[in-house]
């Protein structure tokens, strides 16, 4: 049977993502095979929550960075004890991207 994933809501990623407030980058995770058009479209949303002062704001930019992309349906922070921050984004038609930051302010 094929589970059908759902849409994130744009205004509750960015929530995420400026919550998150994660330091300068420190690494990526490999184990998937990397995908550039998923590396590009995870820099352009981490970049849109930075800049975007509302959700709109945020929504339009990211959805612009996703390209072929779509939309997201997976995304989580994690604060796995080390002193860093791991945010991880899926998109419908890309392979997720995880990406490891040091710790923001916590």
């Amino acid at each position: 049977m094929s589970r059908q994933s759902k849409h994130v809501p744009m205004a509750r990623v960015y929530s995420l993502l400026k919550a998150a407030n994660p330091g300068k980058r420190v690494g990526e995770e490999t184990a998937q095979q990397a995908n550039s058009a998923s590396a590009k479209a995870f820099d352009g949303t981490i970049a849109a929550a930075h800049k975007a002062n509302t959700a709109q704001e945020f929504t339009t930019a990211a959805t612009a960075a996703a390209g072929s992309c779509g939309a997201i349906t997976v995304a989580t922070v994690e604060y796995p004890g080390d002193g860093t921050v791991r945010i991880r984004i899926e998109w419908e038609n890309c392979p997720g991207h995880t990406t490891i930051y040091a710790g923001g302010d916590l």
